[in-house]
């Protein structure tokens, strides 16, 4: 069972809410996303569905989605014996086949947990089938107060697994808690040039501030806020 990042997957279009919810006392604020991409071509192309591991943190948002592989455990490496007297050089050769009997344990478990995640609601596991062209998920993040008192949130859009075709479009909206204010919010369509700034569209609806963007590149999105 491994990990394999998804990079450069041609995307034509994608959508995305941002939705900043205050945190109780001193916890962190959370950042509930909600992503709909229109896909260049299918992630799953084969015969079997592909299970991808969504980001669970800013950084995460950063980095490339991992597609989730899985493995078939062998159970003939697993070998059990009594307990008797025996050699020291044989007792950790027992007890190093017990730690492999927890691992593959644990491995099991943890396949198990992501076939159940991906078959219902998730924020951890999205499930494509073979030929789907569009994919919708859900995704949630602290967002952490600084010691300035000021709570920042970065994502890039796309994220980091897809690029955006000639001719597609990005759409994202942030909405941060009530009653809070919005210190400063940049969208740049090169993420290593600070000055490659795009306009961004900013609203206070409902006592709670809005901001958002619409470009055709690969930009990244930073808004800082207090409350």
């Amino acid at each position: 069972m491994s990990l394999a990042p998804i990079t450069n997957h041609p995307i034509s279009g994608m959508e995305s809410v941002i939705e900043i919810v205050g945190g109780r006392d001193d916890s962190p604020d959370e950042a509930f996303i909600t992503t709909t991409i229109q896909l260049s071509k299918p992630i799953a192309e084969g015969d079997e569905p592909v299970t991808l591991i969504l980001p669970g943190t800013q950084d995460a948002l950063q980095q490339p989605i991992a597609r989730w592989i899985t493995e078939s455990v062998d159970d003939s490496a697993v070998a059990h014996f009594d307990t008797v007297d025996r050699p020291d050089q044989d007792t950790a050769v027992i007890e190093a086949f017990q730690r492999y009997e927890e691992m593959r344990k644990a491995a099991e478990a943890l396949e198990d947990a992501i076939e159940v995640a991906s078959t219902t609601w998730s924020t951890t596991v999205l499930r494509v089938q073979p030929g789907q062209d569009r994919i919708r998920f859900f995704t949630a993040v602290a967002v952490p107060r600084a010691e300035t008192g000021e709570f920042t949130f970065a994502t890039l859009s796309p994220l980091a697994s897809f690029s955006l075709s000639t001719g597609g479009a990005l759409h994202v909206v942030a909405v941060l808690p009530s009653g809070s204010t919005l210190s400063s919010v940049i969208a740049l369509s090169n993420p290593a040039d600070p000055n490659s700034t795009i306009p961004v569209d900013q609203a206070v609806i409902a006592q709670r501030p809005v901001a958002g963007f619409f470009f055709q590149n690969d930009p990244l999105f930073k808004l800082t806020y207090t409350r």
